[in-house]
C-alpha cells in the first residue's frame, strides 16, 4: 500500500511527498528545491490585480509589467530575475561572481541599482570571466554606488501591448530617450500644439492694472502664461509683462509720440504678439493691421483697448473719478478670447450684463455705423438719416443691436441724472461732453453721453401703435428694403435729449414714437454679445 503524503502542520514535520498533486492552496514557510515546473496561466482577480503566470516568476521575484486588453492579458513585457550582487568597474562594466556570470548571456536586459544615483538600464553586450560589459541606454551610466543588478531574458518588442521597442528609443522618429529619473525629459516631448493652428491660450486675460497711483492708469498687464501661434511659429510667455504707455519701448513706433497723453485721447490701440529673433515680443500699436517693423507673417493682433477722450474730473463715488484724457478705460481692454462678436473698437464690457456696449453714440464711417470719438452723430436728420428700422438694420450688419431698457439702465449708471448737456443744444458730435452743472457726461464703465444728449432708440416696443392700417415700413431714406406694417408698436427712446433736463437720466424713457419717426434728437447706441470662449 502506497505511503500517504503528509501535509506538515508544524515546523520540521514531514514533507509533501513525491507524487504529483494538484493543490488548491498551499502555504510554506520556506520552499527549497532543485527545479520547479508549472503550467499555471495568468488570471485576473476580483480586485483587478493580475496574478503572475508561473511559479517561476514568483520564485524569481518577478517584476512583471502587463497590459490588459479586451481579449485578456497581453504578454509579459519584462520579467526581472535576481538580484545579483555586483561591483562597479567602469561606467559600462561591473563584476559578479563566477556562478552568477554563468547565468548571464549576451542580449539580456540589465537593470542596475546605483543607490542614490538611481536605476540605470542597458543591454548585456559582453562577458569576460566575471566582468560584464553593457551597452548603456542613452543618458544612463553606471556609478560607484552600484550594489546589485537584475537581468531579464525578455526584451520588449513591437508586438508587446504597451511596450516600446528598444530599437526605437532615442532615434529619429522613435521614442525620446529617458532621463535619469526614467521619465521622458520635457525638452524631448513633442509640441502638443503642433496640430492646433491659430491657437491662442492664456491663464488670465489682458487687463488694466488696478489703480493705486495715477501712473497705474497707463498700464496693461499681460497674462502670466500664454501660448500664441503666429503663422506657424509658437510663441510662449512664461511670466507676466507690464505694458506701460508712458514708455517708448512699449510702442512699435514713436513717429507719433503716443507716450504723450493728448495723442492717445479717444483712440483705440492694439496689442500684438511679434516674432523677435524667434521669441515673443509684445508691442502696442495704433495700427489696426500690424505694427511698425513687422508684417502679417511676423505678428498677430491679440488684444486692444480704448483711451479716455476727456478728463473725468472729480465725481464723488464715480469709478472713473480722477481719470485723465489718454488714460486706459479699464472696461475697454479686450483680447482674442475676451471680446465682443463684432469689432471691439470703441466698446466697453459691462460686467453685470455680460455684454459689450458702445462707448459713443453711433456715427457713420466707411458706409457703416461705428462707435468713435468726436464723430458726427447719426440721427433722424443726419446724412444719411436714421429711424428705428434703419438703426436696427445697420447695427445688425455689424453684429450689434440697440439696447433694451434694462441694458441701458445698467450701462448708463454713473452718468449725470436730471440734467442735459451744457448749452442745451444739439451737440453735433460724440464724446467728451459736460452737463449744465459742469459735470462730465460719462457712466461708470465709460459710456459717453448716455443722458441729456440724444434720445437713444431702444430695442423694445410698447406704448401704443403708430398706425391702424397697412402702411409702408420704409421711407425715402431706405433702399433695398420693402414691406408694410400694420399697427406697428412704438419703440422705446431712452436717456433724454439736450433740452429735457428733468426727463433725462438712466430711467428716462419715451414710448410715443413709431419706428419710422425721424427726429433730430433721436440717435442710437449699440450692444453686442461676448465672443463664445
Amino acid at each position: 500500500m502506497a505511503t500517504k503524503n503528509i501535509v506538515p502542520r508544524a515546523n520540521g514535520e514531514g514533507g509533501i511527498g513525491t507524487s504529483a498533486k494538484r493543490w488548491l492552496n498551499a502555504f510554506f514557510q520556506n520552499l527549497n528545491g532543485l527545479a520547479v515546473s508549472s503550467t499555471g496561466a495568468a488570471t485576473e482577480t476580483a480586485s483587478g490585480l493580475v496574478e503572475l503566470s508561473t511559479i517561476e516568476e514568483a520564485v524569481a521575484g518577478a517584476d512583471a509589467l502587463r497590459a490588459v486588453t479586451p481579449a485578456g492579458l497581453s504578454a509579459v513585457a519584462t520579467i526581472w530575475k535576481g538580484p545579483v550582487a555586483s561591483t562597479y568597474s567602469t561606467v559600462s562594466t561591473f563584476l559578479v561572481s563566477t556562478d552568477d556570470a554563468a547565468n548571464l548571456t549576451a542580449g539580456m536586459r540589465i537593470k542596475a541599482d546605483c543607490g542614490t544615483d538611481g536605476t540605470k538600464y542597458g543591454i548585456l553586450s559582453g562577458i569576460a570571466g566575471q566582468t560584464i560589459t553593457l551597452t548603456m541606454d542613452t543618458g544612463h551610466t553606471l556609478t560607484a554606488n552600484l550594489v546589485r543588478v537584475w537581468y531579464s531574458t525578455r526584451i520588449p518588442n513591437s508586438a508587446d501591448v504597451g511596450a516600446i521597442p528598444i530599437s526605437a528609443k532615442g532615434v529619429a522618429g522613435g521614442v525620446a530617450p529617458l532621463g535619469l529619473d526614467d521619465k521622458v525629459p520635457s525638452a524631448n516631448l513633442p509640441t502638443p500644439t503642433s496640430n492646433v493652428p491659430g491657437i491662442f491660450a492664456r491663464d488670465i486675460r489682458f487687463a488694466a492694472k488696478t489703480v493705486s497711483v495715477a501712473a497705474d492708469r497707463l498700464i496693461i498687464l499681460s497674462p502670466n502664461r500664454m501660448l500664441v501661434d503666429v503663422n506657424g511659429t509658437y510663441l510662449v510667455l512664461t511670466a507676466q509683462q507690464v505694458l506701460d504707455l508712458s514708455l517708448a519701448a512699449t510702442w512699435d513706433s514713436v513717429t507719433t509720440d503716443y507716450t504723450v497723453a493728448s495723442a492717445r485721447a479717444g483712440k483705440d490701440f492694439y496689442v500684438y504678439a511679434c516674432i523677435n529673433a524667434g521669441s515673443l515680443k509684445l508691442l502696442v500699436s495704433a495700427n489696426a493691421t500690424y505694427p511698425s517693423g513687422f508684417d502679417a507673417t511676423t505678428s498677430r493682433k491679440i488684444g486692444g483697448f480704448h483711451c479716455l477722450c476727456a478728463a473725468v474730473g472729480t465725481i464723488s463715488g464715480h469709478t472713473l473719478s480722477g481719470y485723465l484724457a489718454g488714460d486706459i478705460l479699464p472696461a475697454s481692454v479686450w483680447d482674442a478670447k475676451f471680446r465682443p462678436v463684432c469689432a471691439p473698437e470703441g466698446m466697453v464690457y459691462v460686467d453685470g450684463l455680460g455684454k459689450w456696449v458702445d462707448i459713443y453714440l453711433a456715427s457713420v464711417s466707411g458706409g457703416k455705423l461705428v462707435s468713435a470719438y468726436n464723430a458726427t452723430c447719426a440721427d433722424g436728420t443726419s446724412s444719411p438719416a436714421f429711424h428705428w428700422y434703419k438703426f436696427s438694420q445697420w447695427l445688425g450688419q455689424i453684429g450689434k443691436r440697440m439696447l433694451t431698457q434694462t441694458e441701458f439702465v445698467a450701462a448708463s449708471l454713473g452718468s449725470n441724472q436730471g440734467t442735459n448737456i451744457t448749452g442745451s443744444a444739439d451737440p453735433g458730435t460724440t464724446g467728451g461732453k459736460s452737463d449744465t452743472a459742469g459735470r462730465r457726461m460719462i457712466s461708470n464703465v465709460g459710456c459717453e453721453d448716455c443722458c441729456g444728449n440724444l434720445w437713444q432708440w431702444g430695442e423694445e416696443a410698447g406704448g401704443g401703435a403708430s398706425s391702424a392700417a397697412w402702411v409702408n415700413a420704409f421711407d425715402g431714406n431706405d433702399s433695398g428694403v420693402a414691406g408694410q406694417h400694420y399697427q406697428a408698436p412704438n419703440r422705446a427712446l431712452l436717456g433724454g435729449d439736450w433740452a429735457n433736463s428733468a426727463n433725462c437720466g438712466s430711467r428716462g424713457s419715451s414710448w410715443a414714437s413709431g419706428p419710422l419717426a425721424l427726429g433730430a434728437s433721436y440717435g442710437a447706441r449699440g450692444v453686442a454679445e461676448p465672443l463664445a470662449a
